[in-house]
């Protein structure tokens, strides 16, 4: 796996780029875009970066599984959850 950016690297980025924003600044405007994305997520949209990438939801069937251990069957709900999928640019790297 490749390196793991952090909020507070995101932050301190958004410093780097904007100087007159304070830590405290900078991490409240990385927490709302979280939010934002979270939010059109859970109203079912996609959000879209051209260059980046798209993240959207995708709901899964309702499927049989069997316990490996104890050889019960049982129904794994249908679930929803979050898709990544990389943009041109961001593929050039991968």
């Amino acid at each position: 796996m490749g390196k793991v950016v952090l909020r507070s690297e995101l932050a301190r980025r958004l410093q780097q780029r904007f100087p007159e924003l304070r830590q405290d600044d900078a991490m409240e405007v990385v927490d709302t875009i979280f939010d934002a994305m979270k939010q059109g997520l859970v109203e079912g949209r996609r959000i879209e970066r051209r260059g980046f990438g798209s993240f959207s939801i995708r709901t899964t069937a309702p499927r049989l599984f069997r316990n490996p251990k104890t050889g019960e069957e049982r129904w794994l709900p249908q679930r929803r959850r979050v898709v990544f999928r990389p943009g041109k640019g961001l593929k050039r790297f991968g």
